[in-house]
């Protein structure tokens, strides 16, 4: 899994939360970066687009670290690589109570809600293609590169309330803001990200993946 923190994902969140003047604001105002940057910044993590300074963190794109990956493996290795979920539920799907708050899902509006999961849907896209062009180009060499969505295969799998696991869905498998003591310690990085429902539910997702859809050269265990 890699790209979210490239194209500066956590600081459009906190961005979004307003967190900096959210005590003293008269107006909340929520994102104030675009849909269009954020699908620019996806594009130069994707390679196809030149990477400008201030709007990427790091130098490698996608491509570049499939085929540094890939370079390493043996023939026969396989590159399980695993998209991103969508961080909260879709507004429509929130309950009445929810709705009604003035402030959205765990501070994000309605809009910008709408916004990010346009974003992530758009990643995703991204990084599948390019999952897609390295398996291509490595496959003469022995090595098969296979995405993940986990956003459709393990968080969203189908419309019912208890397969759907963003914030603010019935069964959350991801952090809203947080600086607790929950997992024995102060971190505020746990925030929006998995919980250890998620965590689990996608290292299940994968193990199955591993055990039922892809063959192994007698010399290696896939468990």
């Amino acid at each position: 899994s890699f790209g979210g923190n490239n194209i500066l994902f956590g600081p459009v969140i906190e961005d979004c939360l307003d967190l900096k003047d959210l005590w003293g604001a008269v107006v909340y105002e929520g994102c104030s970066t675009s849909e269009q940057r954020l699908r620019e910044r996806v594009e130069m993590l994707a390679g196809t687009r030149p990477i400008v300074d201030g709007e990427f963190d790091g130098v490698m794109t996608l491509p570049e670290l499939y085929d540094e990956v890939a370079a390493a493996m043996r023939p026969g290795g396989h590159v399980m690589v695993v998209g991103y979920p969508h961080l909260i539920e879709e507004p429509e799907r929130w309950s009445s109570w929810i709705q009604r708050r003035s402030l959205g899902c765990q501070g994000i509006l309605k809009d910008d809600v709408r916004m990010l999961r346009s974003v992530t849907g758009y990643l995703n896209e991204q990084i599948g293609r390019a999952v897609l062009a390295a398996d291509e180009e490595w496959a003469s060499k022995g090595v098969s590169f296979h995405f993940i969505d986990i956003s459709t295969t393990v968080y969203e799998t189908s419309a019912a309330g208890g397969d759907r696991h963003g914030l603010c869905a019935d069964d959350q498998w991801i952090n809203g803001i947080t600086t607790g003591v929950t997992s024995g310690d102060f971190r505020k990085e746990r925030s929006f990200h998995p919980t250890q429902s998620g965590h689990t539910a996608t290292g299940r997702y994968l193990a199955d993946l591993l055990r039922n859809t892809i063959t192994f050269p007698p010399s290696c265990d896939a468990a």
